[in-house]
């Protein structure tokens, strides 16, 4: 698994056959991982390395996969590394040091707005996979802005969640 960025930046995966092979070996983790007997905190800080680097979605089960094996304690921590790097956002270097990575019709697409972005798509995926996995329906729910939670989607979701928990007055 420790890998997969690597592999994935020198190699075409348009079949998706790649990223395929990824994901089962996380799948593959979640039975081995509860086995090894690992120290929940750190194998939190590794889920934490891995879920930063999920650029191709090669590690979108891995909470999921692990949270037997992180157990209450290895999950909080994990929410915990997640919550504080909701608070610290990619440094915009000085405009003379920043690396162009491509280009779009709105012109240069730098380094820094892809960590940018990937930073602020992965910690609001990963609290809700954590919130599930410790099953805090009130933790997820707080993912989600008033707004959000207007969304047909979300709204049932949350819905869903209440209800299997017997809170079907607040559903």
């Amino acid at each position: 698994m420790a890998v997969a960025p690597s592999v994935f930046e020198r190699c075409d995966d348009s079949s998706g056959k790649m990223v395929e092979v990824f994901r089962e070996a996380c799948r593959n983790i979640g039975g081995v991982a509860p086995k090894t007997k690992a120290d929940p905190a750190n194998l939190a800080d590794r889920a934490f390395e891995a879920l930063i680097a999920n650029g191709y979605g090669q590690f979108d089960e891995l909470i999921r996969m692990l949270a037997p094996a992180l157990g209450q304690t290895g999950l909080e921590h994990l929410k915990l590394r997640m919550i504080d790097l909701s608070k610290r956002p990619v440094k915009k270097p000085a405009e003379n040091d920043r690396v162009e990575i491509g280009w779009s019709s709105s012109g240069p697409i730098y380094a820094d707005e892809i960590a940018e972005r990937s930073r602020v798509s992965t910690v609001p995926f990963a609290l809700t996979e954590i919130a599930d996995a410790l099953g805090d329906i009130d933790f997820f729910i707080e993912q989600h802005d008033e707004e959000a939670r207007k969304v047909p989607k979300i709204a049932a979701e949350i819905a869903r969640r209440l209800l299997s928990a017997g809170r079907a007055e607040e559903a």
